[in-house]
């Protein structure tokens, strides 16, 4: 996300353009050999993995949520049912965060 705010009381979001299809629609259309499928999740769990290590948990990850551009990079999106966790004291909290509609 770029940025965020509110303009005459709509609130707004920023977020890149990524002309290319969701994981479903482009294995569908593209019938990818297992290798390239394996190296495309591969490159989403490094994804998921620089979320975690922000503290940010994604519980809906899903072939939808994962959009797969026209040259070939990977993208998750679509954070809606994450957490983000914080230590607190020595111990993990999380907390759930909600996606406004």
């Amino acid at each position: 996300m770029f940025e965020a705010g509110i303009v005459d009381g709509q609130q707004y979001l920023v977020t890149q353009f990524i002309d290319g299809w969701n994981l479903r629609q482009w294995a569908q259309r593209e019938k990818p050999a297992p290798r390239q499928m394996a190296e495309l999740l591969l490159d989403m769990a490094d994804g998921l993995a620089a979320a975690h290590q922000a503290g940010i948990v994604d519980r809906g990850i899903k072939p939808e949520n994962i959009l797969v551009s026209r040259q070939g990079w990977v993208k998750v999106v679509d954070f809606g049912l994450a957490k983000v966790v914080e230590p607190s004291s020595g111990e993990q909290e999380t907390q759930t965060m909600h996606r406004q509609s």
